[in-house]
């Protein structure tokens, strides 16, 4: 997928056994945003470097530059990311999981219904990526928050 996206590679969805939970539904959305909230710590905590090293200032970054501008830009680059990967795979379409979290905050009735619109979710995940719609949404909350991360600088 890589190739033809130019954009990002596909993970494998990592498996579950429903029959462990005591509360399925509860505990498939917890499953479900634990992924997205570890990237929001990530890049939390990439944030917090990031800023620390605003603050230590251009003669610190200049100190060793070979090493300290590689180490600015990773961090930088974690927090884009980071904050990319979480908002993107909550996005509600199949097979991301914002779509099994939506999936178990809606109505038993809506949720059949929704639950069988998955066998279709990769085909418009792929043409909402091909046609760049999914960008015009998912680029705005990315932007806002790296934005509240990094102290507004993007």
């Amino acid at each position: 997928m890589l190739f033809f996206s130019g954009l990002f590679g596909w993970a494998k969805p990592v498996p579950i056994n429903p029959r462990n939970f005591r509360n399925i539904s509860r505990s498939i959305t917890l499953v479900s945003v634990a992924g997205p909230l570890s990237n929001l710590l990530l890049a939390a905590i990439s944030a917090i470097a990031y800023k620390l090293l605003i603050m230590a200032g251009p003669a610190f970054l200049d100190t060793y530059p070979t090493v300290m501008r590689p180490v600015f830009a990773m961090t930088e680059l974690s927090v884009i990311i980071n904050v990319s990967l979480a908002v993107f795979n909550m996005v509600p379409i199949p097979p991301l999981d914002g779509s099994k979290v939506l999936g178990n905050l809606l109505p038993p009735d809506k949720a059949f219904a929704w639950a069988r619109f998955e066998q279709y979710g990769f085909i418009v995940l792929l043409a909402l990526i091909a046609t760049g719609m999914l960008n015009k949404f998912v680029s705005p909350i990315i932007f806002l928050m790296v934005g509240l991360l990094t102290g507004g600088i993007y």
